[in-house]
């Protein structure tokens, strides 16, 4: 593993258990607040598990424009 790779264990178990605790389904709607690194990687998990209405805010449109890209309506 490459510490490029290593660097998202922490921030990634993080969203797994905050999913988790939110018991997050894939009838649910999820809202990212902001889509650095941690809201794209919550996008990016919500669609793992199959969640079909995932939207996402930001003031920056770099960053919204890769939220689109993952998967999420901005």
């Amino acid at each position: 593993m490459s510490y490029e790779e290593g660097t998202f264990i922490e921030p990634l178990g993080t969203i797994i258990r905050g999913q988790r605790l939110a018991n997050l389904s894939k009838n649910d709607s999820v809202l990212i607040i902001g889509c650095g690194i941690t809201g794209i990687l919550h996008i990016q998990y919500a669609k793992f598990k199959g969640v079909k209405k995932i939207v996402a805010t930001d003031i920056n449109p770099y960053r919204l424009d890769l939220a689109k890209r993952f998967g999420a309506k901005t």
